[in-house]
């Protein structure tokens, strides 16, 4: 009966998980698909702000009508009104694309009006309305504050309501007061979206929220200009989502997104039970293949608990024993049989016999494996101590490399990205050319048994000339080299990360290593600090290869390069030279910067000790280049003239793997 039960619950689990998972990825599968559908809408909602916007950015930046509005006064008010409403239409010319445009309004701080729109009668202005919006715009805090779902400011106008897009511009000396020189309002038509924004399917819609809660947009007219209710637009937060909401007693999915720009909303509404109406046949056909999966589990489960499950379960509660500590020998099985069952008692009651001894040996063992790791921690914090100061000190250096790695870095990658721009304008038009070449192929395909070879010939005369006006054979020459120009930036700023990233690597461990290739590493990455400072020769001998921590070596070139670049003033010299005797590699770094006083120079590998001024110098740089190259088994030394420049010679030991 047990066993019965048993199977039967996996299996109405099972039933009941998937139909629920079925329901849930239908649901996720629409979700994405009208998440999607919103994100459409909210790029079309952009475009259209961004024209409005580059409209603005016009009229803002056209230095007649702010020079006009900067010297507006009342004798010649009336010129100058004329004037600016000339300059406005021209601009306003180049945007007769822009569908939904009603009116173009500008004041002046002096309260002078230009107006330019659907209607040329401006007797009455909403100046209370004007003055608000500037304020709103004010606290705002945005290059062009978007008011929502508002009053026209020009009540002749036979748009009531309007969208308005707000532009404080400051300047002269009369922005210098503290307010706005001038205000600029483009008013757009709020049934301009009507087209675009219209029903979904399954009887869901769109609509458009403004940041007060005014419903800008609904397929409903009369709903427009209403605002909706506190507890569903709580439920728009961050800047996307989506959540179930309860309207007119019936349970609808929300997807939504919010415009950066404006703060507006952009929600689908589709009612749920569109969703359920789809599930339904899935449902059926479920609950009828687990009818019969029961029936099969049940009499399997019967036979199964006759011949197995009542045999093993005597060795179950056996373990069951052992798990709450009796491990007497009465709880060895009672063997009675040779088959399977049987093999595995006799087994278990080994088992048991074992079980003693193994929980002896693996308490010995844990004490063992307890101390192994303390003296493990111990050591490994040993370790840390001493490579942390020599860390830190290389990490301070790459800080202050860092500035002029990325110069270096910015520049292969400038032309990469204007390489890429052109590639991909190369590739539209082939795109373009190719669509065009697969349509003539079609009216080719259909005139194959049609004579008439002078049609023919027009469609092969057609696609020569896209060829020639695409410029498909220069973008087929050019575009192999834009690609070996980008590759070759590339590999300019692959080679600069990985001499960083192997610089920047903590590391313990020696390994064979070359000492020119370290040097030309560490070059790399602050040529910045030396190009414009010195004149860099390198003078590499044949060297071999060493066992060494080539990481710690590249920080000891590191300090004494940057040092010497710091040492000249104007423009000198630095020299860079290798070479090698029996037993030894020997690297000489010489400047003809100012040079070290006499004084000094026996101090320099003194911890803290430095000539810099305050916040420009550690004074670990030299100190743990010395013990670097110390532990190196090797020597480092210093000449130098005040004057004429310092010289430091390494010596490191040639060893073998």
């Amino acid at each position: 009966m047990y066993a019965l039960l048993i199977g039967m619950v996996p299996l109405l689990s099972f039933g009941i998980f998937f139909m629920n998972m079925a329901y849930h990825v239908l649901k996720d599968d629409i979700d994405t698909y009208h998440a999607g559908i919103v994100r459409e809408k909210r790029l079309f909602l952009q475009y259209t702000m961004g024209d409005v916007e580059n409209l603005i950015a016009n009229l803002s930046g056209n230095e007649d009508i702010k020079d006009v509005l900067l010297h507006d006064k009342s004798a010649d008010s009336t010129y100058n009104k004329l004037l600016t409403q000339a300059k406005i239409g021209y601009i306003l010319s180049g945007y007769t694309n822009l569908t939904g445009l009603v009116s173009i309004d500008i004041f002046s701080n002096s309260n002078v009006h230009y107006h330019v729109g659907e209607t040329l009668d401006i007797s009455k202005t909403n100046i209370q309305l004007k003055d608000e919006l500037c304020r709103a715009a004010e606290l705002s805090k945005s290059n062009v504050y978007w008011s929502g779902i508002e009053r026209n400011i020009n009540l002749k106008s036979e748009h009531k309501y309007v969208i308005n897009a707000v532009k404080l511009l400051y300047g002269g000396d009369q922005g210098s007061a503290g307010g706005p020189m001038w205000v600029l309002i483009v008013s757009y038509d709020i049934n301009y979206f009507n087209d675009f924004f219209k029903y979904l399917g399954d009887a869901g819609y769109y609509i458009i929220v403004d940041p007060s809660g005014h419903i800008i947009y609904h397929p409903e007219t009369a709903y427009v200009g209403q605002q909706i209710s506190t507890r569903f637009s709580d439920k728009f937060t961050g800047g996307r989502g989506n959540f179930i909401e309860t309207l007119g007693g019936e349970e609808y999915s929300v997807n939504y997104e919010k415009l950066p720009e404006s703060d507006w909303t952009i929600a689908s509404i589709t009612p749920l039970r569109a969703i359920y109406q789809k599930i339904i046949y899935v449902m059926i056909a479920l609950v009828a293949l687990l009818v019969v999966c029961l029936v099969v589990a049940g009499v399997f489960a019967v036979f199964v608990s006759r011949r197995i499950v009542f045999p093993i379960k005597k060795v179950t509660d056996t373990f069951t024993a052992l798990q709450h500590g009796d491990i007497g020998d009465d709880k060895k099985l009672d063997i009675r049989s040779n088959d399977e069952i049987g093999q595995l008692g006799t087994l278990f009651n080994s088992f048991i016999d074992a079980r003693k001894d193994i929980l002896v040996q693996k308490a010995l063992e844990k004490k063992l494996s307890e101390r192994n790791e303390e003296l493990q921690a111990t050591l490994q914090e040993l370790q840390h101590t001493q490579g942390q100061l020599i860390q830190q000190e290389k990490l301070a250096g790459i800080g202050q490399l860092a500035a002029g790695v990325a110069h270096e870095i910015n520049n292969p990658m400038g032309f990469i990205i204007s390489n890429l721009v052109t590639l991909r304008d190369y590739i539209e038009k082939v795109v373009t050319y190719i669509k065009g070449q697969q349509e003539l192929m079609a009216e080719l395909e259909a005139t194959r048994e049609e004579p008439d070879d002078e049609k023919r010939t027009s469609l092969f005369n057609r696609l020569k000339e896209s060829r020639r006006l695409l410029k498909i054979d220069y973008i087929v020459n050019d575009a192999a080299a834009l690609i070996r120009e980008t590759r070759d930036g590339a590999d300019r700023v692959k080679n600069i990360v990985q001499d960083l990233k192997g610089f920047a690597r903590t590391e313990h461990e020696r390994k064979p290593a070359s000492i020119n290739v370290g040097l030309e590493s560490t070059i790399n990455i602050i040529w910045n600090e030396i190009k414009y400072k010195a004149t860099l020769v390198k003078e590499f001998g044949q060297i071999p290869t060493t066992l060494c921590n080539i990481g710690q070596l590249n920080q000891v070139f590191m300090n004494i390069l940057v040092n010497a670049a710091q040492a000249i003033n104007k423009q000198g010299e630095i020299r860079v030279k290798t070479w090698v005797d029996e037993d030894n590699i020997f690297v000489s770094i010489a400047d003809t910067g100012g040079g070290i006083a006499p004084e000094i120079l026996n101090r320099i590998f003194e911890p803290f000790f430095t000539t810099k001024d305050v916040g420009k110098g550690t004074g670990l740089g030299l100190s743990v280049s010395y013990d670097i190259i110390r532990k190196h088994g090797g020597t480092i030394k210093a000449t130098s003239e005040v004057g004429k420049g310092t010289t430091f010679t390494i010596t490191i030991p040639i060893v073998s793997q």
